[in-house]
């Protein structure tokens, strides 16, 4: 198979494209963007995007915090002054009780998001990608799921031009691709963009689909540019029959060879590439549309515990409140002993809110089950799922009983076991996660009576 282009210039690549091919190539290594005096990397681990730093100023944790009403400037200027060398800004606001552990996670993985996103609205600059093992620290690192982040990147860009061309044009006619089950598992669709996939059951043109209003015609042309490469839809004379592994073409420049040595630094103009023929004609694209070609794999669900990585900077990259030895997503050996546990986890806190937590549970899944009948369950383990990438280790091995009840000794377990300090952030997230799915398929009516439901439960 191709491997995505080594480096260039983002005027004459499709980013998004790019993205999605080292990803669904299920690439290591470091793609570094740089425009202008911005600088920014993206940590991509075995085709997950897991870590991103910045040199920008309003990239970084603190300024974040400011920004969204967590932090004092007070207390801002009185851990920055109290900053010492090998200490991140995240874990000593923490430590000064300035912010607590599950607020630095939820910041963190914003920061990391907003990172990653403003890169989707640059129009120019250089990108190069450094393949190879990540640099090595040890600490937790996000696993965030691609094609959501694709999806999100996408919806910031407000240029008609990029996004018609994105498309392919008006005239361009797609269709949903079978075998997509294991893509949707990794997201979590807007009802409106649930609608839109499932009307593209049969071809239809890109016009076709703005004229029957289910979004604003801009709107449309977004959710399908991110179909297209994220593999949910492909050309109609392209789409596979069901069970085929859906492919995309994207586009890259001739692969690199072989070296031993990380890659260069991006020159000031694109090598050059030879555009590979393929058997079924592509969408008509706007003047000035690039025309080149790659078939990336769609991305599998994967369990593989995230590896280690980091980078130096002001720009609090990763979970710096977590500092632990060896790989804190591996499962624990039959028969071993838990690891010791963090100060910051008390045992009677914790059983608390797990109680809490489980209590809310029962009452949310009481809810669902008469809505959503089979479903239920089934709704649960995609959320499960994508904690697993977010927090990896909170609910390992762990589905709710019929009542919707955890074992709760079994979590207690894992949260020691994996040193997860931000259980209750993880506990809250998965009940919010399932209530978002439960009103994408169900509709709104379903997330007010849910949530009157869980108002009952005292916390």
């Amino acid at each position: 198979m191709n491997q995505p282009a080594t480096s260039g210039k983002l005027q004459d690549t499709d980013l998004p494209a790019l993205l999605a091919s080292i990803c669904g190539a299920r690439q290591t290594g470091l793609l570094h963007l740089n425009r202008q005096d911005a600088s920014k990397t993206i940590f991509v681990q075995n085709g997950r995007i897991i870590f991103a730093t910045s040199n920008r100023a309003d990239d970084r944790l603190g300024e974040l915090l400011l920004r969204k009403g967590l932090l004092r400037i007070q207390h801002f200027e009185e851990a920055s002054v109290n900053l010492t060398q090998g200490k991140r800004l995240g874990a000593l606001l923490v430590e000064m009780g300035h912010l607590r552990p599950e607020e630095l996670i939820k910041a963190v993985i914003e920061q990391v998001k907003e990172i990653v996103f403003d890169v989707f609205l640059w129009s120019d600059g250089t990108y190069n990608f450094e393949q190879g093992e990540l640099p090595s620290r040890e600490v937790i690192t996000l696993k965030l799921s691609t094609p959501e982040v694709i999806m999100g990147g996408i919806q910031r860009i407000q240029r008609w031009s990029r996004v018609l061309r994105g498309v392919g044009g008006l005239d361009a006619t797609y269709q949903a691709v079978g075998g997509r089950e294991n893509l949707l598992h990794l997201m979590t669709l807007r009802t409106e963009h649930s609608a839109l996939l499932q009307t593209l059951e049969l071809p239809m043109s890109v016009r076709d689909l703005c004229r029957r209003g289910l979004l604003a015609d801009f709107e449309v042309c977004r959710a399908l540019w991110a179909f297209r490469v994220i593999g949910l839809i492909e050309p109609a004379s392209m789409a596979p029959t069901a069970g085929a592994i859906p492919q995309v073409e994207v586009p890259v420049a001739a692969p690199p060879q072989a070296a031993a040595t990380p890659a260069a630094k991006p020159e000031a103009s694109a090598p050059a590439a030879a555009p590979a023929q393929t058997a079924s004609p592509q969408p008509q694209a706007p003047p000035g549309a690039a025309s080149m070609t790659m078939a990336i794999p769609v991305l599998q669900p994967e369990r593989d515990a995230p590896a280690e990585s980091g980078a130096a900077g002001d720009n609090e990259p990763v979970l710096e409140v977590v500092e632990e030895e060896g790989d804190p997503a591996a499962p624990p050996q039959a028969g071993a002993a838990p690891q010791d546990r963090p100060a910051a986890l008390d045992e009677c806190q914790i059983e608390g809110c797990l109680a809490s937590f489980n209590e809310r549970h029962r009452h949310f899944y009481a809810t669902l089950a008469p809505k959503a009948g089979d479903k239920a369950p089934e709704i649960v383990q995609r959320c499960l799922a994508t904690m697993e990438k977010d927090l990896p280790g909170l609910f390992s091995g762990e589905a709710p009983d019929a009542e919707g009840r955890f074992n709760l000794d079994a979590l207690k377990t894992n949260i020691f076991a994996f040193g997860v300090i931000s259980y209750a952030t993880g506990l809250d997230m998965l009940i919010e996660r399932e209530i978002e799915m439960a009103e994408s398929l169900f509709g709104s009516a379903v997330r007010r009576e849910i949530s009157q439901a869980l108002k009952a439960v005292k916390k």
